[in-house]
């Protein structure tokens, strides 16, 4: 006895007719027995007349047949579970008592957690489905993937995985799921496929999958949105982008021509006109050297105005010569004291224009 009370789990010895020879005070509480002693009497007896009246003739059937046996009983007053195991022996049994509340919380909150699961999985406006990995048979669908295929439930878990896809495009689906897990996790790839909707027609459709566990078995869940939207909305702008390029390309090529066009402009402006420049402004030079003594004060003035404008017009040339380049040169920033160019500008004027008020 004294070692039974070393235990900590609760533990009788019964007799081969059930009568209890010995136990510890842990079976004694775990029991919720009314009896002070227990030892000779009736295991069920012993214990809580509902509990006994519902699980005695299913454990000793299985007794009868089995060397061991467990059952697991609520004490409803105590607001207790209990777990039973029975074991036979040479010349009876042995039962241990174990304190199973907190083990049968936990497994009701995990029902309570798969059943709300399910809840979640046949109301989402998502078209959701799962398959078995091994099997590939469809276990499960919702109402939006019911709606979308047009298949009534009951066909639709006769259904393997392959009946949902065209020309067998469910190889990538099934690779997926039958790959051995990788050693990193990694985000979850969306595979993108073609199925067949309630009116027949083919669908673009993207495909999330997840591996789960789906009443006991590996499983694996796979969510559907329709993409054919998006991918025509997406061709669509790819063409725009395509003509835009196009369009790109043909403004390219004419600025190219363009430039081309202006650069043999600019070489022919500077030989074409230059030179003739160059032969006036001699020609006036010679003029104003040759008949210096002969022109009066106002010939002088008009022969320096021609040597003035014909050097004038070949610095124009030169600087639209330049303008012509200044696309293919490097820009340099350079700090410009804009007031310096308009005085300049001003006296400029008032020399070529003197009897206006500049």
């Amino acid at each position: 006895m004294i070692s039974l009370e070393l235990l900590a789990d609760g533990v009788l010895v019964l007799d081969a007719s059930w009568r209890i020879e010995a136990g510890n005070r842990r079976a004694v509480a775990l029991l919720h027995s009314a009896r002070p002693a227990l030892v000779g009497i009736d295991f069920w007896s012993a214990m809580q007349a509902d509990v006994a009246d519902r699980f005695r003739q299913s454990v000793e059937a299985a007794l009868r047949v089995e060397d061991t046996h467990v059952l697991i009983a609520c004490h409803e007053f105590e607001g207790q579970w209990v777990e039973y195991s029975f074991r036979k022996h040479a010349e009876g049994f042995v039962v241990t008592l174990r304190d199973a509340t907190e083990s049968q919380k936990l497994m009701r909150r995990l029902r309570d957690s798969e059943l709300r699961n399910q809840v979640l999985f046949g109301l989402n406006p998502n078209a959701m489905w799962v398959f078995d990995i091994d099997s590939l048979k469809i276990v499960a669908a919702n109402h939006a993937a019911m709606d979308f295929y047009g298949i009534r439930q009951k066909k639709f878990l006769s259904l393997t995985v392959n009946a949902l896809f065209p020309d067998r495009e469910s190889a990538p689906l099934i690779e997926l799921a039958q790959a051995p897990p990788p050693r990193v996790p990694q985000p979850a790839r969306p595979l993108l496929c073609r199925q067949k909707g309630a009116g027949g027609e083919l669908v673009l459709v993207e495909l999330g999958c997840s591996p789960i566990e789906w009443k006991g078995r590996p499983s694996m869940l796979v969510s559907l949105a329709d993409v054919s939207g998006r991918h025509l909305a997406e061709r669509g702008l790819q063409e725009i982008n395509d003509e835009l390029h196009r369009h790109l390309e043909r403004c390219q090529a004419d600025l190219l021509l363009a430039n081309r066009d202006l650069d043999a402009f600019a070489q022919a402006m500077s030989h074409d006109l230059k030179d003739p420049l160059h032969v006036l402004n001699g020609f006036a030079r010679a003029l104003s050297k040759k008949y210096a003594n002969v022109l009066d004060v106002q010939g002088q003035h008009y022969v320096d105005r021609i040597q003035a404008t014909t050097r004038q017009l070949a610095k124009l040339v030169d600087d639209l010569r330049t303008l012509t380049r200044l696309h293919r040169l490097p820009l340099v920033h350079e700090e410009v004291d804009v007031g310096l160019i308009c005085t300049e500008l001003v006296a400029g004027l008032r020399r070529r224009h003197p009897a206006r008020d500049v």
